[in-house]
């Protein structure tokens, strides 16, 4: 039998603390050397511009320690757990502690309301969205991605008939792209979960926002639908911030899941171009 391991609290709030703060003033390498790249390829002379205003951000924020946006968001965790880990209190309750901590700092703006028709701001951005996932392993792994308000209104769940197969999805996705992407701050990245049930395809989809840029997925015929919707998504002409031009999706990311025979659900996550994420190991 595998040793149990017991992780202090006091780690895992330090380090859920720092992952949070981390992100929300440093825009990821893989974003900022995206964007830097798509300054390349566009060919508007004010996309570029915009592009600029948004690398020079992304440099004063992680100089001064600003936050890259206003809105740091939902604090959203993904947490994968190993069988043989063990903590004194429970893993949820040390997370929000820890998004506490980060949030005393004052250097992020709390956004949570602690009842959605009656409430008032909770001041520390919890509850945290949490989502744990027992794993036959012997560590623990936390996710972390901020949630803007801007873009989780850009969200979209659809029951399609199974018959409408790819097509079918495409249509939707480039819809909702069409009508919520302008809100969302552009350039996007997108995250699509088809299959699963309503709840499932909502999550998983959330989920692909963690992938790295350019991390295909392993399936070949979904690693091919993802640069196909980027291609479609890009044509579309929305550009950055909503201005016009050839950069309107950074990324695509699919998530194919089990479904029943009658049921088709798709979902769309959206995240904004300030894409806070991260992730520890313990």
């Amino acid at each position: 039998m595998p040793k149990t391991r017991i992780i202090d609290d006091k780690i895992i709030i330090n380090k859920v603390c720092d992952l949070v703060i981390k992100n929300n003033l440093e825009l990821p390498k893989d974003i900022k050397d995206t964007i830097q790249k798509a300054h390349k390829q566009s060919s508007s002379r004010q996309e570029k511009a915009l592009l600029d205003v948004i690398s020079k951000n992304a440099d004063i924020a992680k100089k001064q320690k600003l936050a890259l946006c206003q809105d740091t968001g939902i604090s959203c965790f993904f947490v994968e757990l190993g069988k043989n880990i063990r903590t004194k209190s429970n893993i949820d309750l040390l997370i929000n502690k820890g998004v506490e901590k980060a949030y005393r700092s004052k250097l992020l703006r709390p956004s949570i309301i602690d009842d959605p028709l009656n409430g008032k701001n909770s001041k520390f951005n919890t509850p945290a969205s949490i989502s744990i996932e027992l794993k036959n392993s012997d560590g623990i792994k936390i996710s972390y991605l901020a949630k803007g308000g801007g873009s989780e209104n850009a969200t979209g769940l659809f029951m399609l008939d199974p018959a409408d197969g790819f097509e079918g999805i495409k249509k939707v996705v480039i819809s909702l792209i069409k009508e919520k992407a302008i809100n969302a701050c552009p350039p996007i990245i997108v995250g699509i979960a088809i299959g699963g049930s309503a709840d499932k395809a909502l999550l998983y989809s959330k989920k692909a926002l963690l992938r790295q840029i350019g991390n295909r997925h392993p399936n070949k015929y979904y690693a091919k639908k993802e640069e196909e919707l980027k291609k479609d998504i890009n044509k579309l002409g929305i550009g950055v911030m909503g201005l016009k031009g050839d950069v309107t999706a950074l990324d695509v990311f699919i998530e194919p899941l089990p479904r029943h025979i009658a049921t088709l659900a798709v979902g769309v996550s959206i995240l904004c171009h300030s894409a806070r994420r991260g992730s520890i190991k313990l």
